[in-house]
């Protein structure tokens, strides 16, 4: 069993940690982060890769705190944004090991506001003892592609924007939700995801589309694919995909589609049976019903507790697109997980 299938087997017990600390320890960094939020004009998002498109998932919930909200590559804002942090902007600074180089950079460099919110896996780390307030991830010791520090993001994002928009903090039945959840993270059977892999082969390019905090599963996709699999990737929302790419569909061409139950999964369904008629082959991650069927289109169908909240989604398929990495990996005579130009946390620019 490689390490990276290791790590995928441990993400529920990492999802169950997280719960247990934020629904009695960590309600005290909830409240203090909605103390905080009213007393500022907009927040900041900074991170990279996972650590910057994480936000996507629980955006709703983060805006319905009617401040506004802006997410940043962090080593793009390292360089181009301003030299003077806005005195009145929340930052929020994301890194699971806490020493991604553009992190360490801009808080040697005095460039984020005098309020700092940490979200790392490591509470030593350079942003770990930064930060004002920490939102540590529980995910336990990682040495592969992020899987249980990606959903453990997820999690804590979901928390922080569920205090925002209950303006208090969540709920015992919201905490139960989410160690359902964890339950539910590997339920659906190796079966299952060897036939979404084996429509997807030979896998050597693949385009992931998500809409609302779908967006999310297709970016992390799209990132973990190409770590994994060697297989060339790219994340578009929905209408994104129609505005170019879309010209690109055809007989040589695989598309994920990230359906969530809710204001737009109709437009996603269409897009897949548009798609599958022009020849291409179609996989639809969904948690509702089928709506559309063509021979060229496989659907896999994921339990998800709360399906008529889309912030919740994402967190619901974390547990499969890590085991589609191993398998499609695999398929193309590939170790998932291996990393052969970089190491898993990044220091170099």
């Amino acid at each position: 069993m490689s390490k990276f299938y290791e790590e995928i087997l441990q993400v529920p017990e990492a999802l169950h940690r997280a719960v247990d600390y934020y629904k009695t320890t960590g309600l005290e960094s909830l409240n203090t982060w909605l103390s905080l939020v009213h007393k500022h004009s907009a927040l900041n998002f900074l991170g990279m890769g996972t650590s910057e498109f994480s936000v996507y998932s629980a955006l709703p919930k983060i805006e319905a705190g009617e401040v506004p909200v802006l997410i940043r590559d962090a080593g793009e804002y390292l360089y181009y944004g301003p030299e003077q942090p806005h005195r009145s902007v929340l930052t929020i600074l994301t890194s699971q090991s806490g020493e991604s180089v553009e992190i360490r950079k801009l808080i040697e460099g005095n460039r984020v506001t005098s309020s700092v919110i940490g979200i790392t896996n490591n509470r030593e780390s350079t942003l770990g003892t930064y930060a004002d307030v920490v939102f540590p991830l529980f995910g336990g010791e990682e040495a592969s592609i992020s899987a249980k520090t990606y959903t453990n993001t997820l999690a804590v994002l979901n928390l922080m924007g569920e205090t925002l928009a209950k303006r208090k903090a969540p709920s015992a039945d919201f905490f139960d939700v989410l160690d359902k959840t964890a339950d539910l993270l590997l339920s659906v059977p190796d079966e299952e995801i060897q036939k979404a892999v084996d429509h997807l082969l030979p896998g050597d390019a693949i385009a992931f589309v998500g809409r609302g905090p779908a967006y999310t599963s297709a970016r992390q996709s799209a990132l973990t694919f190409m770590e994994g699999t060697r297989c060339l990737s790219s994340p578009f929302t929905g209408g994104a995909f129609r505005h170019g790419p879309f010209e690109s569909v055809g007989k040589l061409f695989s598309i994920v589609i990230y359906c969530a139950k809710g204001k737009t999964s109709r437009f996603s369904w269409k897009l897949a049976l548009d798609s599958a008629k022009l020849g291409a082959k179609v996989l639809v991650i969904t948690d509702e019903p089928a709506s559309v069927k063509h021979e060229l289109i496989r659907v896999l169908t994921i339990p998800n507790p709360v399906a008529d909240d889309e912030t919740l989604f994402p967190l619901a398929v974390s547990g499969i697109h890590p085991r589609i990495v191993h398998a499609l990996a695999k398929e193309r005579g590939f170790e998932a997980g291996i990393f052969n130009y970089g190491e898993k946390i990044t220091v170099t620019e």
